[in-house]
């Protein structure tokens, strides 16, 4: 019985894997179990973005810009912060929306750029007790905001 059940299981999820899809910009349907090799990461497509930019191609709208923020408490295996932005999800989103977004141009992504490389910072005085450096703008102050 346990045997037949994890069949009929992997049956089911087989199925799912192949009936649930997105659209591209040339609306080529791709099923998440394509875009994963029949084995997409659990929770695989249930986010905003895809399914909202899925929409939009079916609508034939032409989305501009997409960002995503989250609202309401952080869960407590997230990084996620009140009223923040924070890009798709490595494992889940991105092979889903470069499907997506294949033959799109698109502006270079912020955050993989390090606008400070190359540039020094100055140190204008320093003793035992103080510091003054002259920092330049594209230094980060705080990790991870710009």
């Amino acid at each position: 019985m346990k045997e037949l059940r994890k069949q009929k299981s992997g049956e089911l999820q087989q199925q799912l894997f192949d009936s649930y899809s997105f659209l591209n910009q040339d609306k080529k349907l791709k099923s998440v179990g394509q875009i994963f090799d029949n084995n997409p990461p659990a929770g695989a497509g249930e986010c905003a973005a895809p399914k909202l930019l899925h929409f939009a191609i079916q609508k034939d709208l032409k989305p501009i810009a997409m960002a995503e923020f989250w609202w309401g408490q952080s869960p407590k295996s997230e990084v996620r912060k009140h009223m923040q932005f924070y890009p798709a999800c490595q494992s889940k989103c991105k092979p889903i929306l470069a499907h997506m977004l294949e033959g799109i141009p698109m502006d270079d992504n912020p955050f993989l750029e390090n606008p400070a490389e190359g540039k020094n910072i100055e140190i204008v005085f320093e003793d035992n007790y103080l510091a003054v450096i002259h920092k330049p703008a594209e230094f980060l102050s705080v990790p991870g905001k710009m």
